[in-house]
């Protein structure tokens, strides 16, 4: 039996993108890989834009947005996202998200690097963790369907068509087909590709790597922004609304690393890393934190991130200096899409970090991360539900099933002569290395040339685990699959783009070049390979 709508993904996008779909009236189904509260949405900390402040308005959070985005960002979907923000904060406050509140009892907002207002809400420091727990109750109060713990292994695509996906239970192994009439991609992003990340486990460039093996178009796949204060030798990202209290970002030197005022920190930090990298220094960084939050706001509203900082470092956020370091946090890029969520396949959308609208361009504004993963989310769950009058009947053919069955035979035959988490691990550090938070020809014509040889030895590998109920081994093979993918595609934008933009730090061309790179990068994967450029998009202003 065709399912309606099918949700690839539990995370904060999928969850709002599946109670779209059942608040319009039609069924869905959402497959994820994780339970729903085990996802990477949990662990965001950061805040969520709205212009809802005396003062503030739409056309402010706009022009900061584009500022942010150094002039790559497309002006018709910044403008869509900023204007609907303050309604999806009351929508989330009605759905029972607990927003701290000011004085008035209104809706508490600060002031984050890049605003030129304070417009960012907030729950404490786990809003990425309130917002996924009140949207999960959501799903089940609308009667969302769900399949947990199966991996999705391809998109069915028939007759130029997504028709549904071709998953793994992972707890007995089983292969099945699951016919939908539309699909929508929200599997998060790609942390696991690069090492330091903020990212333990999930984020593994599942949905890209599906889209892009589908034949969608990706786009501006050579941003990837860094996250500046992440604990040293650990993956806990301390939040940018601790900089809204006071809290100092230092040098080794124990001078500010730069005076935000006006940019994001991510840029902020690339720019430093340029200029470390020129003088010879490296580009790993050593930072401190400098405290400056009161010993109130460090026990109530920074609870969390205090008590883990306490239990790790035994440091405290009121005063001490915290060392921290800067990590790949997420991909401004994904999958290109609409202002709706649309992909270049019909009846195929994507929502969340693994999709990409031009929202951010080449830097994200702080704060606007959880914004574009809500509205994107409820964007694609409505254009997938009005999609299901176009969508064919019937059920689309078992072939795709069958060479999936037997891909995974071979494997599973296949000696494990070498390791595919080894892989995995070069493969995450050459990506810090070369295609981190500064890049040149030389370093990225060195990271191809390895990523190609890894990639010749991925498709030798086989398994020491030969079990078919929840092996991991098994998963985590095609995970590092997913990553090859994702990262021959980073570099291979990343060395097309010859200048520097936001996030994007080239250090043999250091400046903007309007002339020539006023455009966003699209890619596609041609015989095998991504091919950039010649499907350049403008960028509209």
């Amino acid at each position: 039996m065709s399912n309606d709508v099918l949700v690839v993904g539990g995370g904060i996008a999928g969850l709002r993108a599946a109670v779209e779909a059942r608040r319009r009236g039609v069924q869905a189904l959402l497959v994820t890989k994780a339970h729903p509260l085990s996802s990477y949405s949990i662990t965001i900390q950061d805040g969520i834009n709205a212009s809802m402040a005396s003062g503030d308005s739409w056309e402010s959070h706009v022009a900061d947005t584009m500022r942010a985005g150094d002039d790559l960002a497309d002006r018709s979907v910044v403008e869509a996202f900023c204007q609907e923000a303050p309604q999806v904060i009351r929508e989330l406050d009605t759905m029972g998200v607990p927003f701290n509140r000011n004085a008035e009892r209104g809706f508490a907002q600060v002031k984050l690097a890049g605003s030129a207002q304070p417009r960012t809400c907030f729950v404490n420091d786990m809003t990425g963790h309130a917002l996924t727990q009140v949207l999960y109750e959501q799903t089940l109060k609308e009667g969302v369907e769900f399949l947990e713990e199966w991996y999705v292994v391809s998109l069915i695509i028939d007759n130029g068509r997504c028709r549904g996906a071709v998953a793994i239970d992972l707890a007995s192994g089983r292969m099945e087909l699951l016919s939908a009439k539309t699909v929508v991609l929200a599997t998060g992003g790609i942390r696991r590709l690069y090492e330091p990340s903020t990212s333990s486990r999930l984020c593994t460039a599942d949905g890209i790597s599906l889209a892009y093996r589908a034949g969608a178009k990706l786009v501006d796949m050579e941003m990837v922004q860094y996250h500046p204060n992440v604990m040293k030798r650990g993956k806990l990202a301390l939040s940018e609304l601790l900089f809204a209290q006071g809290v100092e970002l230092l040098k080794a030197d124990q001078q500010p690393l730069s005076d935000p005022t006006g940019q994001p920190w991510a840029h902020a930090l690339a720019r430093a890393a340029t200029e470390e990298i020129a003088a010879g220094h490296g580009d790993d960084g050593h930072l401190l934190l400098k405290a400056g939050i009161s010993p109130e706001a460090a026990d109530s509203t920074f609870y969390m991130t205090n008590a883990r900082l306490k239990m790790f470092l035994k440091v405290d956020l009121a005063n001490d200096q915290v060392p921290v370091a800067p990590a790949m946090h997420r991909l401004l890029g994904g999958v290109a899409t609409d202002a709706r969520g649309a992909t270049s396949i019909s009846g195929l959308f994507a929502a969340g970090e693994c999709a990409c609208n031009g929202f951010h361009g080449a830097g994200a504004l702080d704060g606007n991360g959880l914004l574009a993963s809500v509205v994107s989310g409820r964007r694609a769950g409505e254009a997938a539900t009005e999609a299901l009058r176009d969508a064919q009947q019937g059920e689309p053919s078992r072939a795709l099933l069958t060479d999936q069955e037997d891909a995974r035979r071979s494997l599973m035959n296949r000696d494990a002569t070498d390791s595919t988490a080894a892989m995995r691990q070069e493969l995450a550090a050459l990506m810090h290395r070369r295609a981190g938070l500064a890049r040149d020809a030389a370093g990225l014509e060195e990271a191809g040339r390895r990523i190609a040889e890894l990639r010749n030895s991925y498709f030798r590998v086989g398994l020491k685990n030969k079990s078919a109920d929840f092996n991991f081994e098994m998963l985590h093979n095609y995970e590092t699959g997913a990553l090859m993918d994702t990262a021959e595609v980073i570099v291979a934008a990343a060395l097309a783009r010859q200048e520097s933009r936001g996030v994007h730090q080239r250090t043999d061309f250091p400046a903007r070049n309007d002339g020539d790179w006023s455009r966003r990068l699209v890619v596609e994967r041609v015989n095998g390979a991504p091919r950039v450029g010649d499907y350049s998009v403008p960028v509209r202003r």
